[in-house]
């Protein structure tokens, strides 16, 4: 299992109990400021501003345009 992935948040409890197990292959950050990953797994999880929430289904690439628009590719 790799290192865990955090992402920096406003306190220490956010930093303590919000990661990413997998690896992060892909990245993405939305007009908010909220980030879209994909993992070495496949997974799709998206930050909320308070934790990471796994979304359903698989992809392999993410991008998120100006407007706010996510589009994710693969699997």
């Amino acid at each position: 299992m790799s290192e865990p992935f955090t992402v920096m948040a406003p306190s220490a409890r956010a930093l303590a109990t919000n990661s990413v197990v997998d690896a992060v292959i892909a990245l993405a950050v939305d007009p908010k400021g909220n980030a879209w990953t994909v993992t070495d797994k496949g997974q799709v999880w998206r930050w909320d501003g308070a934790k990471f929430e796994l979304l359903p289904g698989t992809a392999t690439d993410i991008g998120v345009g100006a407007e706010g628009s996510v589009c994710a590719v693969g699997n």
